[in-house]
């Protein structure tokens, strides 16, 4: 404690002390009761305290009272004065009240570099209260807390996906002095903002993957009022393993992996949007799911991971893709022969196709034009290899055609000619063909 101030407390103490007693003497009652005088006993008391303010701004708060009773006899050798502290540092000292034990003073609240210490801190302070009997022994009344509001911020959303950008994120300010005069950035960068109907504050951004922290700025009397909060942009991904596989190994298992989803939220894979597996990511967002590929070609193939809706889940669910690709093999498609006339048989074969599929054969013009008549179905061998004879109908169209073998989305085609042979005239002008 400072020397000075012990001084100062310690003459008041003696000057108040021979004060106290005087008035203890007259004050208590003495009555005879079978020739013997006896002192009229002090009423007990409970101690008791009360502070105020309970809950003071911070960057506003310099000032608390304190106030209550302590259970001290009328005509005892304590000292009548009750010492206050401020999270352990000495604020001074109020007198009690003879008769009732009663105390009350107002102080000062301790700011950085005063000598007793005890300086204000946002949330719990504790205001402590003592008495003091002759040779400073110290009896301890009691403590009661201080809450001290602080700038704070909240931002709404604070996750977003990287699907929903640009968002838009409202950042309400709590506790600050003044209602308005803010700056407001994100890692350091200042933004531009609209004020909300309810004071708070809307920017609109586009954030990269990660987490970020936005800043709200406030100037109070030549001091700079600051609160923080982050926001966390998510980028859902996923991986394969394996990420390709050879056309022969189908039936396949592939381990799909994701992380960065909503925590504890369904989630259903597919392969190219037919439903292959479902699973719960966990408490990170993450998960990984066994998948089996089956019946794909050769070609890239996209797998998906997308989350499904669930009772209190998300209102924007998270999506992410990867590609399969599927080797070790060549797409072909030939015809033999690739020129015959109407009624005749070509024999097709392919290689690259997706195995066990279906495979639809059809003629159409060239370059893409209009189906011509005849169609065949035939399914792919575990080699994704397919073999069938296809006739052109008699009577169909002549000149150039493309044979197209159709499994999915995956096209091959092949190039033929329908060749009428020898021509002769007939009646109305009309070419007829011999067969």
């Amino acid at each position: 404690m400072h020397p000075g101030r012990t001084y100062q407390r310690h003459e008041r103490h003696h000057l108040l002390r021979r004060a106290k007693l005087a008035a203890a003497t007259a004050a208590s009652a003495v009555v005879l009761a079978g020739g013997t005088l006896l002192a009229g006993a002090p009423a007990a008391r409970a101690d008791s305290i009360t502070v105020t303010p309970t809950a003071p701004l911070l960057y506003t708060f310099t000032q608390f009272s304190v106030s209550g009773t302590v259970t001290e006899p009328i005509g005892s050798d304590n000292d009548g004065f009750v010492d206050v502290a401020f999270n352990g540092g000495f604020v001074g000292s109020t007198a009690e009240d003879l008769d009732t034990g009663a105390f009350s003073g107002t102080f000062s609240v301790p700011q950085p570099g005063d000598e007793s210490g005890g300086v204000p801190g946002c949330g719990a302070n504790t205001v402590t209260v003592t008495t003091e009997t002759d040779g400073g022994t110290s009896i301890p009344v009691g403590s009661v807390t201080i809450t001290a509001r602080c700038a704070g911020i909240t931002v709404n959303p604070g996750v977003v996906g990287n699907q929903q950008l640009p968002a838009t994120f409202h950042v309400t300010p709590q506790n600050f002095p003044l209602p308005g005069g803010f700056t407001l950035s994100v890692d350091g960068t200042p933004q531009n903002f609209s004020t909300a109907t309810d004071g708070g504050l809307d920017i609109t951004a586009s954030p990269s993957c990660g987490t970020h922290q936005v800043v709200l700025s406030q100037t109070f009397n030549e001091q700079v009022i600051s609160a923080a909060a982050q926001i966390t942009v998510k980028c859902p991904q996923i991986t394969l393993t394996p990420a390709a596989i050879p056309l022969a190994s189908q039936p396949a298992v592939v381990l799909v992996t994701g992380s960065q989803f909503h925590a504890s939220q369904p989630v259903t894979i597919s392969v190219d949007g037919t439903a292959a597996g479902s699973g719960v990511t966990d408490a990170g967002g993450n998960f990984s799911l066994p998948v089996t590929a089956r019946g794909l070609d050769c070609s890239a193939h996209q797998v998906t991971a997308s989350e499904q809706p669930s009772t209190g889940g998300p209102a924007f669910l998270f999506s992410a893709t990867a590609t399969l690709q599927v080797t070790g093999c060549t797409k072909t498609l030939r015809i033999d022969p690739s020129v015959l006339q109407p009624g005749e048989l070509t024999h097709v074969t392919g290689t690259g196709f997706a195995p066990g599929v279906p495979v639809t054969l059809t003629w159409q013009l060239p370059g893409g034009g209009p189906t011509l008549l005849g169609t065949k179905t035939v399914t792919a061998g575990s080699d994704g290899g397919v073999g069938a004879f296809f006739l052109v109908l008699p009577h169909d169209l002549l000149g150039a055609r493309q044979l197209v073998a159709t499994q999915g989305a995956a096209k091959l085609s092949a190039d033929a000619i329908v060749d009428g042979g020898p021509m002769q005239p007939a009646a109305g002008g009309r070419l007829v063909y011999r067969r």
